[in-house]
């Protein structure tokens, strides 16, 4: 996820004519960062006090993240296509 973000953030720094305001791109990470955290405490709580806890926590925080990547792919595709054919 943290390369993606960067690899967007460069595409911006090369190209004017990608429209991305870069500070509230961070603002909208920094909130999904809180609400990937929450809800992997809320798929997690099923098993809580329990061993399975870490691995629940865990597997959230990665399936959440996965889907994020994939949601940023799709949503830059066309500029990332771009900048990866320079």
């Amino acid at each position: 996820l943290s390369v993606l973000i960067s690899t967007l953030k460069e595409v911006k720094n090369e190209n004017s004519d990608f429209d991305l305001n870069v500070e509230l791109f961070d603002k909208t990470i920094e909130q999904w960062k809180i609400y990937r955290k929450t809800k992997a405490e809320l798929d997690a709580s099923v098993v809580e006090g329990g061993t399975m806890y870490p691995l629940f926590y865990a597997s959230s925080l990665t399936a959440t993240t996965k889907e994020k990547i994939e949601s940023l792919k799709n949503e830059f595709e066309i500029d990332l296509r771009r900048y990866a054919s320079r």
